[in-house]
């Protein structure tokens, strides 16, 4: 029963590793079909031009940057409401926005691929500016639950 005992604090770390491992995974799974996706035609983007489609992830990752002041605010706001007393859950809702975040930036990554834009350069910008927004999700729910398991 002892290695029990002392292995229980331990489920809060691997319940926050496997949170952020699962969301790096899906946005390396992108990163690893872009050149597929960009290359052939209709797109026929050269090597240049598929580098230049993560700038989108460049600007969110920037951002997402501040999700660990954002996080800090909210959970003060909520410490405020709940006379004073901070709990680390209080780290949590800033999940929510992650959630929002992802969706748009998921959904409308895969409806441009099934629906492109004329002309199509519009949907590489649009498929760019989704994949910030998955990076920027991806910051704020990997630096929220860090957060909580601190």
């Amino acid at each position: 029963m002892c290695p029990f005992r002392l292995s229980v604090p331990i489920f809060p770390e691997l319940g926050a590793a496997r949170t952020d491992a699962q969301l790096q995974s899906f946005f390396i799974g992108i990163a690893y079909t872009v050149a597929q996706t960009w290359s052939p035609p209709p797109y026929s983007l050269t090597v240049a031009q598929n580098g230049y489609f993560f700038i989108g992830a460049l600007i969110g990752g920037l951002l997402g940057i501040g999700a660990g002041p954002l996080c800090d605010y909210v959970a003060r706001v909520l410490a405020l409401r709940n006379k004073g007393i901070f709990e680390p859950e209080f780290r949590i809702p800033l999940c929510g926005l992650s959630v929002i975040v992802f969706s748009i930036g998921y959904f409308t990554f895969m409806w441009a691929l099934q629906h492109p834009l004329y002309p199509l350069h519009n949907t590489v910008y649009l498929c760019s500016f989704c994949y910030g927004l998955i990076t920027f999700g991806t910051s704020v729910a990997g630096t929220s639950a860090g957060l909580y398991v601190l």
